[in-house]
């Protein structure tokens, strides 16, 4: 199957995605990703996903210890994800990745 190609049903086309990893390292700081497919809303989904379980673990403390332990499980899992740098560096991936997938990137 060449590059252009439409990849079959459930299928990925690693052709399109290397090159757009290749576009990705040429104007990113931080050089080829390594999940060029992930995109801003894959991201934001993923950081919904960890809100979701900080929230129920946060809960299921609460009803099962006391709700000062909910709390703090809360403050913890909140502050642990607000200074996580790789959380915050794949978002600025994401968007390099939008800006390539968008036309807006210099060409090599």
């Amino acid at each position: 199957m060449a590059d252009s190609e439409t990849p079959p049903e459930g299928g990925t086309n690693r052709g399109a995605l290397d090159v757009s990893a290749e576009d990705v390292g040429r104007i990113s700081p931080e050089g080829r990703p390594a999940y060029p497919g992930m995109g801003v809303r894959r991201m934001w989904a993923v950081f919904l996903v960890v809100g979701a379980a900080i929230i129920m673990a946060s809960l299921g403390f609460a009803y099962f210890i006391n709700p000062f332990a909910g709390l703090a499980a809360a403050t913890v899992g909140g502050f642990m994800v607000m200074v996580n740098p790789a959380l915050w560096a794949a978002i600025f991936r994401a968007k390099e990745r939008e800006r390539v997938a968008s036309g807006d990137a210099p060409r090599n």
